[in-house]
């Protein structure tokens, strides 16, 4: 796998191509379905598949190359406050351990801040995790319809049947955000406000780590 951007723990650790390159490539041929790995592959468990569902948690910058490229793929962007990730990013180790905490915490806003307004115009289907986390069916059945569009497949998947209180399969070190749900680090706060403040996205996600708006308020959902 060129770069190491997919496969295995140091993927995390590994940053991603903005342009093309033969890590954009390998993207695009592991989505057709030609690329195989242990890792891509982990939850699939049919002989012959005919589709698939594609989820990477660091792909916002190659969304616009392997969109240009693939425009038949029907993309989901999943937000989440950046107060939130960041702090799962520091928790988890993902970051410079030369920093101080909250200089780590400050710098994952701000990239955060960076790919979400780079992406903001992104053909795509936008969805927000506190929204999909109040009312799963509601916004799973948004998504199908928008997916539905780009291929009929998509009608059958049945949003009742969903088991919408599985957790994810895709931890593979089986770590967590110890500090999840706790109150944030008052010098965490202030060294990533001014960047949240000057994003459009503060019209969404407060400076305080909560929710003050709607997503219609930052970007439009569906192309």
């Amino acid at each position: 796998m060129a770069d190491n951007i997919i496969t295995g723990e140091d993927a995390a650790l590994t940053k991603l191509p903005r342009t093309d390159s033969p890590a954009t490539r390998d993207v695009l041929r592991a989505l057709s379905g030609r690329l195989w790995s242990s890792w891509t592959d982990q939850m699939n468990h049919s002989h012959l598949p005919r589709r698939s569902v594609v989820k990477d948690v660091r792909a916002m910058w190659l969304l616009d190359a392997v969109s240009a490229q693939r425009p038949d793929i029907p993309v989901v962007i999943l937000t989440r406050h950046p107060y939130d990730i960041a702090r799962s990013v520091v928790d988890l180790g993902w970051c410079d351990p030369s920093r101080s905490p909250a200089e780590n915490f400050a710098r994952e806003v701000t990239s955060w801040c960076d790919a979400y307004e780079n992406a903001r115009d992104a053909r795509a289907w936008w969805v927000s995790y506190e929204d999909l986390l109040s009312d799963p069916r509601h916004e799973l059945a948004r998504i199908r319809s928008f997916a539905a569009a780009h291929h009929p497949t998509w009608e059958a998947l049945d949003v009742d049947r969903v088991d919408v209180g599985r957790w994810s399969q895709t931890n593979f070190r089986q770590t967590s955000s110890t500090s999840a749900g706790a109150a944030f680090p008052a010098e965490w706060i202030a060294a990533a406000t001014p960047r949240l403040a000057a994003s459009p996205w503060s019209a969404f996600y407060g400076t305080d780590g909560t929710v003050v708006g709607s997503l219609s308020d930052v970007i439009t959902r569906g192309a």
